[in-house]
């Protein structure tokens, strides 16, 4: 169906980028549309950032094209009809129509085709199978998805259980759209299904795993879906178990300090081990440092905290997991020391290991015991100890 008075807010389509890439396919006569989340997203009002697009033109044409306009390509996924244009920064993925010859439960064997219906079909929900004409004017909507999406319906395409079972990470994909709508009650009928496929999940890569959990906490209404999810999965997500604690945390979270990585860590099991939790979850090295030293801090978390503590904290630590370690505290105090970090600077150690070797320390240990005793007196006096005071309070301890 052709949908031309949507009445869309498509002002994210004036990316200076995105006309440059529409404009080299228009003037070779070659159609594309905009596909999946950015076409979704503008439905409901939610902001645009990834934008991707869909053309029956070949890949290595694809290539090919923008290669002559000067455009850079990067072949990301070039054998499943997918590439990457670059313009000023900004990425675009494009891939080729397409239907499945096989799938797996994790991959899927494509042909390419000149059938944007048949395209459609093989996407997850209908909310995803939405097109837009690269001039923003007509809606191509197969499955009344925009139906679906107005009355915050997530709805498969065709049987649901053999979608799910074409690729297993749509059940993960169904609670983070889950998690977009404010009070919407699951599927009890497709949760049943998610239930009856739990142990398949485990042959989905940590890496999708990683993406798709991590999107759903970061969403303003995560927890129904969360909540969902680890009742629906409660095996697959027994390390995320921890209801009681996010759910304490959320009541007290403040808009700015609203992210994912901090719900996910409130979400975890009390007996979590660390190093596992960074393996399933493929944690960066940021992340796995913050993971530490928030089990750490949980087990000795204070109630009774000053700002010379706050302080202190914000001096040998991230600022993320200072604010971490709050929250953790639930102290009576948080939102007054909340918002001291959101106005405080930390000021900068006026010495370093350097400037002590350079005053007789050897390089070592005792250097470094020298310098974590200074900054730890420089703090006591509110930062105001200029570097010679430093040097001659060490000296003095020494």
């Amino acid at each position: 169906m052709e949908i031309q008075n949507h009445h869309l807010d498509l002002a994210w389509m004036n990316n200076p980028a995105l006309q440059r890439l529409l404009d080299v396919f228009k003037s070779s006569g070659h159609e594309i549309r905009l596909v999946g989340g950015a076409v979704r997203d503008s439905i409901i009002g939610r902001p645009v950032t990834d934008i991707d697009l869909a053309t029956a033109l070949l890949p290595q044409n694809v290539v090919k094209l923008l290669e002559a306009k000067k455009i850079k390509v990067l072949p990301i996924g070039i054998e499943h009809g997918t590439v990457m244009a670059v313009i000023d920064s900004h990425c675009f993925e494009i891939t080729t129509l397409r239907r499945d010859l096989e799938t797996d439960g994790r991959h899927a064997k494509v042909s390419f085709t000149d059938d944007w219906q048949q395209d459609a079909s093989r996407r997850d929900f209908t909310m995803n199978a939405l097109y837009l004409s690269s001039d923003g004017l007509i809606l191509y909507d197969y499955f009344e998805g925009l139906k679906d999406l107005k009355a915050r319906h997530i709805r498969f395409i065709g049987d649901a259980e053999s979608r799910i079972q074409e690729d297993y990470l749509r059940v993960l994909r169904y609670f983070r759209f889950l998690s977009y709508f404010e009070d919407v009650e699951a599927d009890s009928t497709i949760l049943a299904l998610f239930k009856k496929h739990e142990d398949a999940l485990s042959q989905l890569s940590c890496e999708r795993v990683h993406h798709e959990v991590f999107k759903m906490f970061a969403q303003k209404h995560m927890f129904l879906a969360y909540d969902a999810m680890l009742k629906t999965l409660p095996h697959f997500f027994s390390l995320l178990s921890n209801v009681s604690s996010l759910k304490s945390y959320l009541e007290k979270e403040r808009a700015c300090d609203a992210e994912g990585f901090r719900r996910f860590l409130f979400a975890l099991n009390d007996k979590v081990d660390s190093q596992k939790i960074a393996r399933h979850f493929v944690l960066s090295k940021k992340q796995r440092k913050r993971l530490e030293d928030f089990v750490l801090r949980k087990s000795n978390a204070q109630n009774s905290l000053d700002l010379d503590v706050v302080k202190r904290l914000l001096m040998f630590h991230n600022k993320d997991n200072v604010i971490d370690y709050l929250y953790l505290s639930n102290n009576c105090n948080l939102m007054y020391f909340l918002d001291f970090l959101d106005a405080f600077e930390c000021p900068v150690f006026p010495v370093s290991g350097h400037d002590l070797k350079k005053e007789g320390f050897a390089e070592g240990v005792a250097l470094g015991k020298a310098l974590s005793l200074a900054k730890s007196w420089w703090i006591k006096q509110d930062f105001k100890p200029s570097k010679d005071d430093v040097i001659n309070y060490v000296k003095q301890q020494n």
